[in-house]
């Protein structure tokens, strides 16, 4: 029984996510997320939300969509970028 345990207690204490750190102003993270339907007229459309991640900080942010055509993924960028330049204390 000891042997079979030993493995078990090893495997319980290791780490299961690592934290990756970057330094201020190196990366962000993007994603995409179906917040539901909105009936405009109706017509049903689908919302998503945009949420970019900056790395070092893990501040968030969050804009709705209601498309996730290239145009409105990098407007979100834009507005994304204005809100946290790197002269601004964001980062």
């Amino acid at each position: 029984m000891k042997d079979w345990l030993q493995p078990q207690r090893a495997a319980g204490i290791a780490t299961a996510v690592r934290r990756f750190e970057t330094p201020p102003g190196k990366q962000a993270q993007v994603d995409w997320g179906h917040l539901g339907y909105l009936d405009t007229g109706g017509e049903q459309r689908q919302v998503w939300g945009f949420v970019i991640t900056l790395s070092y900080s893990r501040r968030m942010w969050v804009e709705a969509a209601l498309d996730q055509k290239l145009e409105t993924l990098l407007r979100m960028h834009e507005a994304a970028w204005k809100w946290a330049r790197p002269s601004s204390s964001n980062w």
